[in-house]
């Protein structure tokens, strides 16, 4: 486990149009206006990360910092509007988005009763075990809700906004149990 760290985790600018998760489940090449590109108001987003990391004294101009980001188009995306190069970005597979078991009507069931399946936790559980080096990270919404519960972060709503970044302390998972 990690010693005291903690870490920026930010979701992925919005895609640019709502789509079903069996259709976003089986792409591998992004076209234009595919769930795998960002929206305007994703790019906004995006771009709007970059600024808000500077403000909370995470970027020092000139500094040569790296990001972890999900291997998924739409965190890459987000990583280079947020002003990280491509020659900065660690892509880990922890960060790819969680495959369900479940539709998404039973996932959003339980996400309004505040509760996410035990396949999210125990990936977020993994994550904690084995946190990606550099402090900043872009995932999906759902890891970034399972790190919250499993390292007893509260949060409302549990599952991020798009472009938002929230603050975890990863010395806390060592500590915490993860339930549903």
């Amino acid at each position: 486990m990690v010693g005291c760290m903690t870490v920026f985790v930010g979701r992925h600018g919005a895609p640019a149009f709502e789509f079903a998760v069996e259709y976003y489940a089986h792409r591998t090449v992004p076209e234009p206006g595919s769930p795998d590109t960002l929206s305007a108001l994703g790019e906004y987003a995006a771009a709007g990360m970059g600024k808000e990391l500077l403000g909370k004294g995470f970027f020092v101009p000139g500094e040569d910092m790296r990001v972890a980001l999900s291997r998924h188009p739409l965190a890459e995306e987000t990583a280079y509007l947020a002003g990280f190069p491509d020659n900065r970005w660690v892509q880990s597979a922890l960060l790819d988005e969680v495959e369900l078991d479940m539709g998404p009507a039973a996932l959003g069931a339980m996400l309004a009763k505040n509760k996410l399946p035990q396949a999210v936790l125990r990936h977020a559980a993994l994550i904690t075990e084995h946190p990606p080096e550099p402090r900043f990270w872009i995932t999906h919404g759902l890891v970034i809700a399972g790190l919250c519960k499993v390292l007893g972060v509260p949060t409302r709503p549990l599952v991020p906004d798009y472009g938002e970044i929230r603050m975890l302390p990863l010395d806390r998972a060592a500590s915490l149990s993860y339930g549903s």
